[in-house]
């Protein structure tokens, strides 16, 4: 069970990661529409994308972060040791 639990886990902080990533890029891309629509819709994406950031920083440490992006199991593959 405990293995379960820690899977889910690990599933919530990925979605968290990249849901955060990719909401910063399509930010990013489409800052001059975004500001085009209004002032209150362009802080409010700041505040939502700076909040999202918070919440990675807290909730992702180190060691999940690794095994997040696969990066764990490519220093195992390509025979890197820390």
């Amino acid at each position: 069970m405990e293995v379960i639990k820690r899977f889910i886990g690990y599933i919530l902080k990925a979605i968290l990661l990249y849901g955060t990533a990719f909401l910063c890029i399509l930010f990013v891309g489409g800052v001059e529409n975004i500001y085009a629509k209004g002032m209150d819709t362009f802080l409010g994406m700041i505040v939502l994308i700076g909040i999202l950031i918070f919440c990675c920083l807290a909730a992702i440490s180190e060691k999940d972060l690794d095994i997040i992006t696969f990066n764990k199991y490519l220093k195992k593959y390509l025979g890197e040791d820390d």
